[in-house]
């Protein structure tokens, strides 16, 4: 019934006008004396992770701040987690979304001491999933500190509630999409009915032309998994992470995030550039209010990610490069094949 208030609540607040609170006019005029450029900086999710990330940039001395930050916020050595693992206890939800937010920090510090002027005057920004909350640090919405504090309470809650039932994720490429949430549809009803509720198997990540993920209930994703193979899928195979995430199996996580982004209103600011929304495929503009964003954060960790739609509506509205802050390069590998355009780190 909580849900239910909530996304009710959720698609009344989109009905209306959004509200409105004075901005800091002084701040503003400053930041618009300096011409933004058509730069994007992105930031990766969950599965970028891996055992000795963060040994390039960590005696870089602003992610030594970040370091000691993070360290003391969660209570344990997360630098010492990201060096030397063990690779299973860094794969749990629980520790590895806070440990690649605080990677995508550092590795946009090390962007920032390279080319500052890329990082000044860009004028959009977007992260996949757990890198969305990068995405509004950086956008300056909320400081580093309670951003991580956010994604703490997003990380647990998303934990929780995949240990409710087994789940699973699979990565699908080769497949047209609405054959592919055919079958997603097809893998449920076999499935049948777990206890009080129907199965779930959904499309997760809209990723580029013809890849996705998706995920649910264990038994339907099993089955799933056949069927895309039986199809011709060019790949259908199981990922680390064992949630359902960004389908309604995470709606109770959704709440509790809700609550966390709520009581930290009074922190948050007019984010200064573009932000690209997984849940809309399309940016909330600077200068929205953070109250606004909020339900898009919330909603996101049960609702599909549509990040090959995000990318298009980059290039739309005139953006021409791209850089990559995070471990790994899967975001590069993915504009590779959603545009041809040069992408940058």
């Amino acid at each position: 019934m909580t849900i239910r208030t909530i996304q009710k609540a959720i698609e009344l607040f989109k009905q209306e006008a959004p509200l409105i609170i004075l901005p800091d006019v002084d701040k503003r005029m400053e930041e618009s004396s300096q011409q933004k450029l058509p730069i994007a900086i992105l930031f990766p999710g969950q599965g970028s992770q891996y055992v000795k990330m963060l040994a390039e940039v960590k005696e870089l001395e602003p992610c030594k701040r970040l370091i000691e930050k993070a360290n003391a916020i969660l209570g344990y050595d997360l630098l010492d987690l990201c060096l030397n693992g063990p690779e299973d206890k860094l794969e749990e939800t629980k520790f590895c979304q806070p440990a690649m937010f605080l990677a995508n920090c550092c590795a946009l510090e090390k962007l920032r001491l390279e080319k500052p002027e890329v990082v000044e005057r860009c004028s959009a920004t977007a992260g996949l999933s757990l890198g969305e909350y990068n995405a509004i640090c950086f956008s300056g919405m909320l400081s580093f500190e309670e951003c991580l504090k956010v994604v703490r309470v997003r990380a647990d809650a998303m934990q929780e509630e995949s240990l409710r039932s087994q789940q699973a994720m699979i990565s699908v490429a080769g497949l047209d999409l609405a054959v592919l949430e055919s079958l997603c549809e097809k893998a449920a009803r076999q499935a049948g009915n777990l206890g009080e509720r129907e199965a779930v198997c959904k499309v997760a990540n809209h990723l580029f032309p013809k890849g996705y993920t998706c995920s649910g209930d264990k038994s339907a994703v099993e089955l799933l998994k056949g069927f895309c193979e039986k199809e011709g899928a060019l790949q259908a195979r199981y990922l680390k992470t064992s949630g359902a995430f960004h389908t309604s199996l995470m709606e109770p996580a959704g709440v509790k995030l809700l609550k966390a982004l709520r009581v930290r209103v009074t922190e948050m600011n007019f984010p200064r550039v573009d932000v690209y929304m997984n849940v809309r495929g399309a940016p909330q503009k600077a200068g929205t209010d953070p109250r606004e964003i909020n339900y898009d954060l919330a909603e996101q960790v049960a609702s599909p990610v549509l990040w090959q739609a995000s990318i298009q509506e980059m290039m739309k509205n005139g953006i021409t490069e791209f850089y990559e802050c995070g471990p790994m390069k899967q975001l590069k590998a993915m504009m590779k094949r959603i545009s041809q355009d040069s992408f940058s780190i």
